[in-house]
């Protein structure tokens, strides 16, 4: 066994340890928010009202949500990795990368730094960032809690996931400069 499937295990018997049936369901409820289809409707929501009011952040959304799900799906589909065998809930794609930990970050990474850029109380920044990160770690503790990833899978889908966080906040300054500028 290599270094990587001796931590993704060490992970995994951790997580199986934890496991009673309410930290099942709060986990099975919290990974919702990561979903595919949780994420395509807060997106078309966010994409709605970012568009009625402030449209410059509407390209860094779209980009970001639809580059992150265009990756997810490229991404499995290269590495091809099985998912683990003691899953809680049955998932039907490849595990690496973890999609629910790549659209958190990129997603809810964007959706706090926009809050954050909004808000002119430090206490109430320090709040938003708190519960976004929050929020963002807890997606991916809930996919390796119900056992359908590898610990590997959620760090990775972190990493890449925070490429695409970059690109949105590049790309939403880039905007905002070029406003301020006219």
């Amino acid at each position: 066994m290599n270094l990587l499937q001796t931590l993704d295990s060490l992970v995994a018997n951790f997580f199986l340890t934890l496991r009673t049936p309410l930290l099942t369901q709060v986990f099975e409820f919290i990974t919702v928010f990561g979903s595919p289809l949780a994420t395509a409707i807060i997106t078309l929501i966010l994409a709605i009202i970012i568009y009625k009011k402030h449209r410059t952040y509407l390209l860094p959304l779209l980009t970001t949500s639809i580059g992150a799900g265009i990756t997810i799906y490229t991404t499995k589909i290269f590495f091809h990795r099985l998912r683990p065998l003691d899953a809680l809930v049955t998932e039907k794609s490849f595990s690496f990368p973890s999609g629910h930990a790549l659209i958190a970050i990129a997603l809810y990474g964007l959706l706090t730094y926009i809050i954050y850029l909004n808000l002119k109380n430090k206490s109430q920044k320090i709040a938003t960032v708190s519960i976004g990160t929050i929020l963002i770690l807890l997606i991916g503790i809930s996919r390796l809690y119900l056992g359908v990833h590898y610990g590997s899978d959620v760090l990775g889908g972190y990493i890449i996931g925070s490429l695409w966080l970059a690109v949105g906040v590049i790309m939403l300054k880039l905007l905002l400069n070029s406003h301020r500028s006219i």
